[in-house]
């Protein structure tokens, strides 16, 4: 499944200004006491901006583009990240006055346009990709304006980690509902611990457009979703409508809360005012049968989320993640770093009577992503520059152009707005509806570091490719791993011509492109790689390396390339690992089953996709296990077993290093209540893209 954004749809009703104080009571109140705190960070996860819009000029926000997207014309992505970020971020010398102008924000598109002019879907892993990118850059509230229809409402497994993260540091995840005007679930708005929006009109009813759901009478609210203002692409403002932007509203006023609390002293969590939200949303009473299922679990209600606000003043005590659950990767403690929530846009669609024009989120092992984003001067916008080498890979050009919609995929929450035909109410097609213009020069590609731990793939650029191969080896099959490593022992120079992934549970996650002077050195120890995985000799790979560009599969799935510093790559199996590492354990047996335990959880608890500074420490600590067997050749000779692993910032490191502790845990079943827990750790630098 894909995800789309929203769709941005000309408001039929005629207004003259843009009033968030007529159609959100109490926000006037609210703005005499605070604009917003800069320190209150909000991520926005959608497509990308037009920083050069009047209604920016002097707004603390930052865009970075993490997942390399062509964002250099002003296309219907564009369109829509623009208009939602000016709910949040206009300013209020400007044509739009958002909700919260003072905080700071961070962009982290992750949608972009296709050939044809209409926005293409993200995947999930895209989306955790930037959730988890917002964490590690310290943001409070992360803003996603998008999804996909789920018939479960269930997540994949890095999505599903990373809102669990969000969760576990107390950052407040808000999403939209969806616009299909169905009983439908909507990811990652059906998931419990995300804030979902709806939209409700000026009448306080559902609007027709706005999805509903059983989920979300637990976790959704109703915010204004008609007679809404926002930036266009250009300079001037434009009617918007849709839980794309009530979204935006939700989430700025969450950032005034946070604000308002550090004002009055108030500890305030993000789990806590998503309850305080809920909690304060005026219920559903039902008039006619039925009705009240649109309602979610209420409408937004200001004044009373303040009252309730109000309840909670006390003196202020620093907020602390939760340390409760037993294997976790915890991140440090905020810093001052901007952070915008990537917002995911639901499906999008062609509006017919719309003008075109551009309209529009002790030992403890710490994991931390690095510190790409750090505001280096008091300009206001920026964009992001940094690159961690002086020269980036060149991606090959030959790609196939089209998109597999069976994978997991987002588009931007589109307004589903209901016209009047002669034999009823129809849905209308949901569509962006704007025409490209031409933006600034497009920005140095990002590059990051990247150290991943997976089973090694390959795939083919296209289905001709794919045949071209298969002629060449005389009939056989490419698809068979022994037959392609047969003809290419044989015709080594062909290694270059597939595209070889880094697969984490038989997904592609990334396409391994070799370059330089030693590319050639790198194919054949990939060749070695394939060849040991078949005969059972390795089960894991540790591809070290930089992140930059994407890649097209065979099946449509863009991925990130990776490019592979070859002096840290390995490829290992645990048992051979575990007889390696036995040494003069007394127990041998306890030994291998406490190693085991420790590699399975950093394969399958904790897996992850290696781009943060805490994720690449861990990985590499699973990767260099004869580090962590010294640890568990004591502990076993104690009779302790393994309980936790913990990554968390390193109090000890050299200047201008990266450093995270690894800490694994121990306790003594048989003494649980009577003897104390061992903790061990190790201290891991990240900064090279080889750790030390």
């Amino acid at each position: 499944m894909e995800l789309f954004p929203s769709n941005l749809e000309e408001d039929r009703v005629e207004s003259s200004t843009s009033n968030f104080y007529k159609i959100v009571d109490g926000l006037q109140e609210l703005h005499q006491k605070t604009f917003g705190d800069p320190s209150i960070k909000i991520a926005i996860i959608d497509g990308s901006i037009n920083t050069n819009h009047p209604c920016f000029a002097g707004a603390n926000i930052h865009v970075h583009d993490l997942l390399q997207l062509d964002n250099s014309k002003h296309g219907v992505s564009t369109l829509h990240g623009t208009a939602v970020a000016s709910i949040i971020f206009g300013q209020p010398s400007s044509s739009i006055l958002g909700i919260a102008p003072k905080c700071s924000g961070l962009i982290i598109p992750i949608f972009k346009d296709n050939s044809k002019g209409k926005v293409s879907p993200a995947s999930q892993t895209d989306l955790s990709r930037a959730i988890n990118f917002a964490l590690d850059q310290e943001v409070n509230i992360i803003n996603i304006s998008g999804g996909h229809l789920s018939d479960d409402g269930e997540a994949d497994i890095f999505l599903k980690r990373a809102l669990e993260k969000c969760k576990e540091k107390n950052v407040l995840v808000i999403a939209a509902a969806g616009n299909s005007g169905c009983r439908c679930l909507h990811i990652p708005a059906a998931i419990q611990s995300v804030l979902a929006v709806g939209s409700i009109n000026d009448q306080g009813q559902p609007m027709g457009f706005s999805n509903w759901g059983d989920a979300y009478k637990l976790n959704g609210l109703l915010a204004p979703g008609e007679h809404l203002f926002a930036a266009d692409v250009n300079t001037g403002t434009k009617p918007v409508r849709g839980t794309s932007f009530s979204t935006p509203i939700v989430s700025g006023i969450a950032a005034l809360i946070m604000s308002y609390a550090k004002i009055k002293n108030i500890p305030l969590s993000g789990n806590s005012l998503k309850d305080m939200f809920l909690q304060s949303a005026i219920p559903c009473v039902e008039q006619v049968e039925g009705s009240c299922d649109r309602f979610l679990k209420g409408s937004l209600n200001l004044p009373q989320l303040i009252q309730q606000f109000h309840q909670k003043e006390t003196p202020k005590t620093e907020i602390h993640p939760s340390h409760t659950s037993n294997l976790k990767i915890m991140e440090p403690p905020n810093e001052s770093i901007e952070t915008t929530e990537l917002l995911l846009p639901s499906e999008v669609k062609e509006l017919s009577n719309v003008q075109t024009q551009q309209s529009i989120d002790d030992t403890t092992v710490t994991v931390a992503e690095s510190k790409e984003i750090k505001s280096k001067s008091k300009i206001n916008i920026q964009k992001s520059d940094t690159i961690m080498e002086n020269t980036t890979p060149n991606l090959p050009t030959a790609e196939v152009e089209k998109v597999n919609l069976d994978q997991q995929a987002l588009l931007p929450s589109c307004e589903q707005s209901l016209e009047l035909a002669e034999d009823g109410l129809l849905p209308s097609d949901c569509g962006c509806g704007g025409k490209k213009q031409e933006g600034a020069a497009p920005s140095a590609p990002q590059v990051h570091k990247g150290y991943v731990i997976g089973e090694l793939g390959y795939d083919f650029i296209s289905e001709s490719h794919r045949d071209s191969f298969t002629q060449s080896m005389g009939g056989n099959s490419p698809h068979n791993p022994a037959d392609l490593l047969t003809y290419l022992k044989a015709n080594p120079w062909d290694a270059e011509s597939i595209i070889w992934t880094l697969k984490i549970d038989s997904t592609p996650i990334y396409a391994i492109r070799p370059h330089g002077a030693y590319a050639s050195n790198t194919y054949s120890l990939l060749l070695e790689f394939l060849e040991a995985q078949l005969l059972d000799n390795i089960e894991r790979i540790s591809i070290p390396g930089l992140v930059t560009g994407k890649v097209r599969l065979l099946s449509g799935l863009e991925v990130p390339a990776i490019f592979p510093t070859i002096r840290g790559m390995y490829g290992w199996s645990t048992d051979d690992v575990i007889s390696s590492l036995s040494g003069t354990v007394v127990d041998q047996a306890q030994f291998r089953e406490s190693l085991s335990n420790f590699l399975n959880r950093v394969y399958y608890e904790i897996r992850n996709l290696g781009i943060s500074s805490s994720e690449r420490a861990i990985n590499y600590a699973a990767t260099n296990a004869f580090q962590a067997s010294e640890v568990f050749a004591s502990t076993v000779n104690n009779d302790m077993e393994l309980d936790s692993i913990q990554v968390v910032k390193s109090p000890i490191c050299q200047p201008g290093s990266d450093c995270w502790d690894v800490k694994l845990i121990f306790f003594n079943p048989r003494e649980r209540l009577t003897q104390a827990r061992q903790v061990h750790r190790y201290t891991i630098d990240v900064s090279d893209i080889v750790p030390v």
